[in-house]
């Protein structure tokens, strides 16, 4: 079956066993094209799956397997958003991913569009690809999830940003050039249960602070400051050397790196296009 026009090119929809103009096949099933422009609209909700249903038997908006795969991914965020709640780590927004499903997605509540495929999606383009949310944005994997950039990564946040393993750590490595972490205007703390480690393989270490440095090992401890050196222990202190050279009194110049200050931008000071409307 074929119903077709040439106006502006060629646009067709072709049903069943297709056939080019020399009848050579091209193809089964249904074919929807055209040389011009097209729109798919659904001023309700639109359902697009890849989910099978033999023969038209069962309704039009027969989602359930797709409604399964959401409701289970929403689960297993939720688990993990407990788990890192315990941890102190900031929770994930688990219902609001629910909700969606629950009240929007299933049965095409909503004015929304839902895609399902029970082996896979693939998206690609030659160029830009962009995917852009007013709300929230959920990304979900049962298994493992890869980013691979060529060039260059940027991440902003505006308000927080929290990252949380279960199991196995982090790695964080830099195979060439230097590694910065700054916490611009407030505290940085590193805690550990068991060791902490802070090696340079081969070059310096350097301790440096505006006020205060203060060591302490099982209450044994030395303070260094502007006003004086303090040690105190209510064990043996023991000092071996080859040689001991006391002299005059000295000092070294503090090298502060500068921060950034508090600030926050509009997009107005920024000289951004506002797209709100």
């Amino acid at each position: 079956v074929k119903l077709s026009t040439d106006y502006g090119g060629k646009s067709q929809l072709n049903l069943g066993h297709l056939v080019d103009a020399q009848k050579q096949k091209r193809g089964e099933g249904f074919e929807l094209r055209t040389d011009d422009w097209g729109a798919i609209r659904g001023g309700k909700g639109l359902f697009i799956s890849a989910d099978g249903q033999a023969k038209a038997q069962g309704p039009v908006l027969d989602m359930a397997a797709a409604v399964g795969r959401l409701q289970q991914a929403g689960e297993q965020l939720q688990q993990l958003s407990v788990d890192a709640q315990a941890a102190n780590a900031e929770p994930a927004d688990a219902a609001a991913q629910l909700n969606l499903l629950r009240r929007d997605l299933e049965q095409l509540k909503s004015q929304v569009l839902l895609l399902s495929a029970p082996q896979g999606i693939a998206l690609t383009s030659g160029q830009h690809l962009q995917l852009a949310a007013e709300k929230n944005l959920m990304l979900n994997a049962g298994g493992e999830a890869d980013l691979s950039v060529v060039k260059r990564l940027f991440i902003g946040v505006g308000q927080g940003l929290s990252l949380f393993v279960r199991k196995l750590g982090i790695k964080l490595i830099a195979n060439q050039g230097p590694v910065q972490i700054q916490a611009q205007n407030d505290r940085l703390e590193l805690i550990a249960r068991h060791g902490l480690d802070i090696t340079s393989t081969e070059d310096e270490i350097h301790i440096t602070a505006k006020k205060k440095i203060v060591l302490n090992g099982g209450g044994s401890y030395i303070t260094l400051e502007q006003s004086g050196i303090e040690s105190g222990t209510t064990g043996d202190h023991k000092v071996k050397s080859a040689h001991f050279e006391y002299s005059g009194a000295a000092k070294q110049i503090l090298e502060i790196p500068q921060l950034s200050p508090l600030t926050e931008h509009d997009h107005e000071s920024l000289g951004l296009t506002d797209f709100s409307g």
